[in-house]
């Protein structure tokens, strides 16, 4: 039996998946996801991180279970691809520490971008996170429910970022936002940008043309250094920069 496999089980890749298994039924189709879910709706992560969305599974498109038992699409989740041999037509997974090698008759790569982290020192601490992977919306969900996070630094004011600040205003977080640029959302016409500043600056702290320089531990908080401003402590940040 010819098999597709599938790099990424994102939108992308799960339509390929269910597009190839609908025009050749007697081909086996197998997903490998990175994450630990697949088929969700990236651009509602900041309403679960606001509780506008209650529980995270409900950005799932389809649970897991449904590819599996009514589309017939072997998806292996928190399986990352680390090698591919187009020659030999094999790509190389690693699931729990655990690698193996299959074989394909024909492979799609639809992995998605990785989320920009800039080479600033402190920015691997576990209380920075990007808008990109469910499992850091959780993560950080968790420690908004529990009180943990009360003051958060928002890096990036495109829609992206400006959209998170919101969430977490709207869960009662002291909000700071640094943009290095000199005005918010700089895809859209300056005036409807200088709307969007003055209604931003009614619920938040917007810094513009401000870039963070550095972060480091501040007791159970952390010390984000800001070019030409004094240093913000906060719980967390949030990075939204592409």
């Amino acid at each position: 039996m010819p098999r597709l496999v599938v790099l990424g089980g994102g939108a992308a890749g799960m339509s390929a998946a269910s597009a190839a298994r609908r025009t050749a039924p007697d081909l086996e189709v197998v997903v490998c996801e990175a994450n630990g879910f697949a088929a969700y709706g990236m651009c509602g992560i900041p309403y679960y991180v606001g509780g506008v969305v209650a529980e995270a599974e409900d950005l799932l498109a389809y649970p897991p279970e449904t590819f599996r038992a009514a589309r017939g699409i072997t998806l292996r989740l928190n399986t990352r691809a680390v090698a591919v041999d187009p020659d030999e037509h094999t790509v190389v997974v690693e699931t729990a520490g655990r690698r193996e090698t299959l074989t394909y008759d024909r492979l799609v790569y639809a992995a998605g971008a990785a989320p920009v982290r800039p080479p600033i020192p402190g920015l691997e601490h576990e209380r920075v996170f990007t808008v990109r992977a469910l499992e850091e919306a959780i993560r950080l969900r968790g420690l908004l429910d529990r009180g943990i996070v009360r003051r958060a630094l928002v890096v990036g004011a495109g829609y992206i970022g400006l959209e998170t600040a919101e969430a977490l205003v709207e869960k009662g977080v002291e909000v700071t936002i640094a943009e290095a640029l000199p005005r918010p959302l700089t895809t859209v016409d300056e005036p409807l940008s200088l709307l969007v500043e003055k209604e931003v600056r009614r619920h938040a702290t917007l810094l513009l043309g401000t870039a963070v320089t550095g972060l480091r531990v501040n007791g159970a908080g952390l010390l984000v250094a800001l070019s030409g401003r004094p240093d913000v402590a906060v719980d967390a940040v949030v990075l939204a920069v592409g």
